[in-house]
């Protein structure tokens, strides 16, 4: 790993969404996943290349991950950019464009992902393991936790 070391002040911070696998309705696995990724196809009054340029100018840092309850937007850089990066931030997280354009991207990407869980031995014996631990009631429509957070 390469860094650059600095004596700046820094800022970084997480931010709890909750929206996670567990809620995915069943037919629809993944659904939490696609929302993930499509986000960061532009937001506020950026397309996706502006806002992603917007962030590297800034040498900001952030993405989004899942998990089975919640997802967790996190970020990091300079002090001095704090303002700019929370900007950033509130937009993707309250103004995600969703270009209908990219949907279909992404809808492939989780469908691939899916996809993945039947090709490895190790992640269907985690969701058998998890469709054991934790069974979810036949007339509960979303998934619950036997499906992957990824």
């Amino acid at each position: 790993m390469i860094f650059e070391r600095t004596t700046k002040p820094h800022f970084a911070f997480n931010l709890r969404i909750p929206v996670g696998s567990a809620h995915d309705i069943r037919g629809h696995e993944g659904a939490s996943k696609l929302l993930r990724g499509w986000m960061f196809e532009g937001a506020g009054a950026r397309d996706a290349k502006a806002w992603r340029d917007a962030r590297d100018e800034l040498g900001l840092s952030c993405g989004l991950r899942g998990g089975y309850q919640a997802s967790t937007f996190w970020g990091r850089g300079l002090t001095e950019d704090l303002e700019m990066g929370m900007a950033l931030t509130a937009d993707v997280l309250m103004r995600p464009l969703f270009p209908d354009d990219q949907f279909g991207v992404h809808l492939d990407l989780m469908r691939q992902s899916i996809e993945e869980i039947e090709d490895s031995p190790s992640s269907v014996l985690n969701v058998k393991s998890q469709e054991l631990s934790f069974p979810t009631p036949e007339d509960e429509p979303y998934v619950g936790f036997t499906r992957s957070a990824t």
